[in-house]
């Protein structure tokens, strides 16, 4: 990159250094704010940990998942091998 250009980007940086150092001062609160929202607590042992999801939310995940892996395997998991599964598709 040129001098002059190296300059001018260098020098809009220093211009801008008080936007940058708020936007990145909020994603650092951002970040931890949400660090602290998600913390968790055992049953058992009692530790904190985090967790991205809610148990209601991955459970709403795991049912989802199970829909998607059931329709993908219908066709092959069509035979009388399948008997519950072939009741449950007559249910609804």
């Amino acid at each position: 990159m040129p001098e002059e250009r190296r300059n001018y980007w260098r020098g809009r940086l220093l211009e801008r250094r008080q936007l940058l150092y708020i936007a990145g001062l909020s994603l650092i609160v951002v970040g931890f704010v949400h660090y602290l929202t998600h913390i968790s607590e055992t049953p058992i042992t009692h530790r904190r940990r985090y967790l991205a999801f809610t148990r209601e939310q991955f459970m709403k995940l795991a049912e989802y998942t199970y829909s998607v892996v059931m329709l993908m395997l219908s066709s092959s998991a069509s035979n009388d091998m399948f008997v519950y599964y072939n009741s449950s598709l007559c249910d609804n």
